[in-house]
């Protein structure tokens, strides 16, 4: 959870000193954060895991292979609307060193639920008229990330220290998050041989992210505490792709995707009304994938693998010219080739194909791409933990559809999209000893946790209309 503001226990005002004004707001997290992509996209494709880099038709191919368009058989028009709901769980964890101490700690309340509605995709692909072979052009939008989500809990901390010191604090935070980041497509695929298809796409990025917290402590006197970040992301990359048929019904496919160049606009406002903007820039890594799709009788059967190494991310200097700024940008790079590694992200997806409708099951595994290490890094503006994670970043997703067919070369589609991970945030009420600097701890268990379980369900409607 984009968590925000970092507190020392005893004293609000030096939360000022933890939330440096420039280049700090910039970090490893925040890259991961705007770059990550969800599982599925579309309704159609949604229904069976997202699995379609082999060769599966349709607008949304400018996003998982751009070849595929040229399997299209006719021109259409295509959109879909994502309705989602967010459950979170939400657990607090005294630190190791509480323990020790003899401290109890204990959850009040940590249940949140939020809900929102949002275009999943929009487009048009023309099927331009040929000699032979095939041609297709294509232009619209892609919804890639949503980040509308809710977290709120309520702790406590008692007990008794060796030296008699009675121990009672109670705090609370409550957190909101929203936003999305999108792709405007332009995409084209041509059939260059019999049965194989080449394609790419320039893709426009467009992203905002806004979270605010507000929070209240006994030992603040029950003073609420606010703090809020508001981002915008524009960046542009290029995706190219192969799709061939190598014996009937049975396709392959190849995608490469050039890094994102992104570049964010952020304001950062705290509890005092200091205003804290900051313009930088960051690079993505290089996006490789492979697929099969397998048809025969009526049935479909698909598999994706999609590998990012998430080390070759950077954040970029342009635009920084002092010293300070440009140690704090060194750093988080070097925490990007340090604490982060590759990933591979599987689909797997199944349709059969009774007539008059289709019915689409569909899995997708999107791996945490930290790695252990040794150490503790922690997002010091919002409290994120990077590195020793207790929670697995792991994301599970489950799918079902079902399209129905209202005409020759139309269909409604309908799928329902359960998706599943684990996130922690460092809780309001931590301690960070003199002389420590909070943005990295060389002892994790020093640090209270709030551990949370994340539900997202998303029901996708859409329609495409062929002619």
């Amino acid at each position: 959870m984009r968590s925000l503001c970092s507190l020392k226990l005893h004293s609000l005002a030096l939360m000022a000193l933890l939330l440096t004004p420039a280049a700090a707001a910039q970090t490893a997290e925040d890259v991961l954060l705007l770059s990550r992509r969800q599982a599925t996209l579309g309704a159609e494709l949604a229904g069976q895991g997202g699995a379609a880099i082999g060769g599966m038709p349709g607008w949304t191919a400018s996003f998982s292979n751009p070849a595929n368009l040229g399997w299209l058989r006719t021109s259409e028009a295509t959109a879909s609307v994502d309705l989602t709901g967010t459950e979170s769980d939400a657990a607090y964890r005294l630190s190791g060193d509480d323990a020790s101490l003899g401290l109890d700690g204990r959850t009040l309340e940590g249940s949140t639920r939020s809900s929102g509605a949002r275009l999943g995709h929009l487009g048009y692909a023309a099927k331009v008229p040929t000699v032979r072979g095939s041609l297709v052009v294509g232009l619209g939008y892609n919804r890639t990330s949503t980040y509308d989500r809710a977290l709120f809990y309520d702790a406590e901390v008692t007990g008794t220290l060796g030296d008699g010191t009675v121990v009672a604090d109670r705090f609370e935070e409550d957190v909101f998050a929203e936003g999305q980041a999108g792709e405007l497509s332009a995409a084209a695929a041509v059939e260059i041989a019999p049965g194989v298809m080449v394609g790419g796409s320039v893709n426009f990025l467009f992203g905002s992210y806004f979270t605010e917290s507000i929070g209240a402590a006994s030992f603040f006197g029950d003073d609420p505490v606010v703090f809020s970040i508001d981002q915008e992301a524009r960046g542009v990359n290029a995706r190219v792709g192969i799709s061939a048929e190598a014996q009937r019904g049975f396709r392959l496919g190849f995608v490469v995707e050039t890094p994102t160049y992104v570049n964010v606009v952020e304001e950062t406002i705290d509890s005092f009304g200091d205003l804290f903007p900051v313009d930088y820039d960051f690079t993505t890594p290089w996006r490789l994938g492979a697929g099969v799709v397998y048809q025969i009788a009526g049935a479909t059967l698909a598999a994706d693998v999609e590998y990012v190494d998430w080390s070759q991310a950077r954040l970029r200097t342009d635009g920084f010219t002092s010293e300070d700024d440009l140690l704090f940008i060194a750093d988080q790079n070097s925490t990007l080739r340090r604490t982060y590694d590759d990933a591979f992200t599987t689909r797997f997806g199944a349709a059969y194909d009774f007539g008059i409708a289709t019915a689409r099951f569909g899995l997708a595994y999107q791996p945490d791409p930290l790695r252990d290490a040794t150490g503790l890094v922690v997002d010091r503006a919002r409290r994120e933990v990077a590195v020793d994670a207790v929670a697995d970043r792991l994301r599970r997703t489950v799918t079902a559809g079902v399209g129905i067919r209202v005409g020759r070369s139309s269909e409604i589609n309908i799928a329902l999209v359960n998706t599943r991970f684990e996130d922690q945030l460092v809780a309001i009420d931590n301690v960070f000893p003199d002389g420590d600097d909070p943005g990295t701890l060389s002892n994790p268990e020093s640090l209270r946790l709030v551990l949370e379980d994340v539900t997202r369900t998303t029901l996708v409607v859409g329609a495409t209309f062929g002619f």
